[in-house]
């Protein structure tokens, strides 16, 4: 037997917005599981409530009526609106509440359907289109389900969908993301690259890189070129190429990637001939010492 709601729960203390929605609602049915905790109140009503208020009512219903936690309380609310609501009008006042409650049920379902698009036709057919992925094509039709039942069975309408997909767009802190690794590889290919710039003939002409450090430098035949104008290298002579002259820059410039600097250079401050940095010399000091030490040592032993 249909009673008002203010009939069936005549002491029942709501706020006045509260009262207004329910002012027109009609308690339906109630029912009650066997160990008496779990109750469902089927409430019918001519206005919108949102979830958020059902979840109000639920509570308050809880705490003044049965005042014990151990009480469950489920309010089933259905719908007769007026002529003036359709699926499409529907949709835009109470979408919001539609979040929350597919929310309350899972956080996936909530993700497709917050970030899906909607295409009204008609005002009751409407394609939802979702991102193409794994989650979406397995779990899209939890979502058109959801959505049947509260259009259609909560709301008694005719409400028609069709769901489709489309390829996901790259978000723009993934494309530069995408674009910091792109030129991370160039600088490491260029890196390899000059590292392995190295002439038999002429070690010297190339740009040497270590462990990010860059030492600019060249060729040191310039002022050994011979008067015929020719270097001493004998492949700048094999190729009749007159060699630029070459300077040295004095300190080591520690390279990273997006990173500029400029610097004052005087390249006739330090001689050419002290410019070369033990870094990038074929031979270091130390190791020549070395190979001096064990020339006298094995002169030694031989009795020279």
């Amino acid at each position: 037997m249909t009673k008002t709601f203010k009939e069936v729960f005549p002491t029942l203390k709501l706020d006045k917005d509260m009262e207004n929605l329910l002012e027109n609602a009609d308690v339906t049915r109630i029912s009650v599981n066997h160990a008496r905790d779990f109750y469902k109140i089927y409430v019918k009503a001519k206005r919108l409530i949102f979830k958020k208020n059902i979840w109000k009512l639920e509570e308050s219903i809880k705490k003044q009526i049965f005042k014990s936690k151990d009480i469950t309380v489920k309010i089933i609310e259905s719908y007769e609106l007026s002529s003036q609501y359709t699926p499409k009008t529907l949709f835009d006042v109470y979408f919001d509440s539609i979040l929350d409650e597919i929310n309350s049920h899972s956080v996936l379902l909530y993700n497709l359907l917050r970030t899906s698009k909607w295409s009204f036709t008609d005002d009751t057919h409407v394609t939802v289109t979702l991102e193409e992925t794994i989650i979406a094509k397995t779990r899209g039709n939890s979502v058109i389900e959801f959505l049947e039942k509260v259009f259609c069975e909560r709301c008694g309408m005719d409400f028609i969908v069709n769901l489709q997909y489309e390829k996901p767009k790259i978000s723009k802190y993934r494309q530069n993301a995408d674009k910091q690794i792109e030129q991370e590889v160039q600088n490491i290919v260029a890196r390899t690259k000059f590292a392995m710039a190295k002439d038999d003939d002429d070690e010297d002409s190339k740009v040497a890189v270590d462990d990010g450090a860059m030492f600019v430098g060249g060729s040191e035949n310039t002022s050994d070129t011979k008067k015929s104008g020719t270097s001493d290298s004998p492949k700048a002579s094999d190729k009749k190429i007159q060699p630029e002259e070459v300077f040295y820059f004095p300190k080591v410039w520690e390279m990273k990637a997006n990173f500029e600097f400029e610097e004052n250079w005087d390249v006739n401050a330090i001689p050419i001939d002290k410019q070369k940095l033990d870094e990038i010399k074929k031979q270091k000091p130390e190791e020549t010492k070395k190979v001096q030490d064990r020339n006298k040592e094995r002169a030694r032993k031989l009795g020279r």
